[in-house]
């Protein structure tokens, strides 16, 4: 390609200057922030850390020098970290001994090179302005959604727009090219591969859609997304872009499970977003560990999306987590539904329960 940003020349020509930018934190202080508690990369690392159920991670387009990968592995962290470019490998390994087998080449345009749900966390950071549109969608995204366990979290950080961009770049002096991307296109494909955007707790936390204004004077977009429920192995391309193309091009969402009319027993604050559910309800109801739900409270009228655990089987639980509390109570009355992508009618299984939450009937 001509554009200069996106061909491999930059980096390899600039590895060592990155590195350098990188760890000054030349680049890494935001202006225009969209909340008083975005300030720079930290901010995003801690807010993520906060969000993540676990302590492996990958970073993905790491960057010459790995600055996030050591300072993961400093705090106690099992990062990885990857990158298109061999040099910025290479001033990685120098730079950081420690981590020189936690590095190692490869390329976000083609499938990752590792197993279904290996990750709590991936961070993929100003990297997919260099990548076209088409493949972002087609593999990048889906090969993201496939590494992660389910409950764990994607922020995805990106030069915010359409089109291409291009703007002189002071610290390396030379111009660079970029393309932009739009949140809710991005948001519609996570949407699709079983991740929903982790809204803030309050309006004082961090968390939805975040902007930020970079030293190179171009808007930012920031978010974090939880995966809700597994996808089918992505592990053959071609699978990937018919996964996302079939939303797109006819298959329909429709109900496959449903729980009507079911009591909420308890509703606690602490732990992640959640409802937990009697085990037995959920295997009659089809419902599996970790899958996206849509939950309607009959009793004040909200609907959310959340995530079900299975809960004590035959014990009636059905119990809000986290924010979820927020919107559901002890004693409220809701629904619980679950839907599936497909492209035929298929007849779902709806299940009644008792004022006890026991299983009455299918419906």
């Amino acid at each position: 390609m001509t554009i200069s940003d996106y061909s491999p020349k930059f980096y390899r020509n600039y590895a060592n200057r990155y590195a350098e930018v990188s760890a000054g934190f030349i680049q890494s202080v935001y202006s225009n922030s969209s909340h008083p508690k975005l300030r720079h990369d930290w901010d995003l690392w801690d807010l993520l850390i906060k969000l993540s159920p676990g302590r492996r991670g990958l970073d993905a387009g790491c960057g010459a020098g790995a600055r996030d990968v050591f300072h993961g592995y400093s705090e106690g962290y099992d990062v990885v970290g990857i990158d298109a470019i061999e040099e910025n490998i290479q001033v990685a390994r120098v730079l950081h001994k420690e981590i020189s087998d936690r590095v190692f080449v490869a390329d976000l345009k083609y499938p990752l090179p590792f197993d279904d749900e290996s990750f709590d966390f991936v961070s993929c950071n100003a990297v997919i302005q260099h990548i076209d549109s088409d493949v972002v969608h087609d593999v990048v995204l889906p090969h993201f959604a496939r590494v992660l366990r389910p409950g764990g979290v994607l922020q995805l950080m990106f030069k915010v727009g359409q089109g291409i961009s291009t703007v002189f770049d002071k610290d390396f002096g030379t111009e660079r090219t970029f393309r932009l991307y739009r949140e809710k296109d991005l948001l519609n494909t996570l949407e699709t591969l079983g991740l929903s955007l982790i809204e803030a707790e309050s309006p004082n936390d961090l968390g939805g859609l975040l902007y930020f204004t970079d030293t190179k004077a171009v808007d930012h977009c920031v978010f974090f997304v939880r995966k809700l429920w597994t996808i089918p192995s992505l592990k053959d391309p071609s699978s990937v872009v018919n996964m996302v193309s079939d939303k797109r091009t006819g298959t329909r969402l429709l109900l496959k499970s449903k729980i009507g009319a079911i009591r909420i027993t308890d509703d606690r604050l602490e732990g992640m977003d959640c409802i937990v559910i009697d085990g037995y309800l959920m295997e009659k109801a089809d419902l599996w560990d970790c899958e996206k739900v849509l939950v309607s409270d009959l009793t004040n009228g909200y609907h959310y999306e959340t995530y079900v655990v299975e809960g004590e089987r035959l014990s009636g639980v059905c119990e809000t987590r986290g924010t979820t509390t927020r919107l559901s109570t002890a004693g409220n009355l809701v629904e619980i539904m679950s839907f599936n992508v497909i492209n035929e009618p298929v007849a779902p299984r709806i299940i009644s329960v008792d004022k006890h939450n026991r299983f009455l009937k299918y419906l």
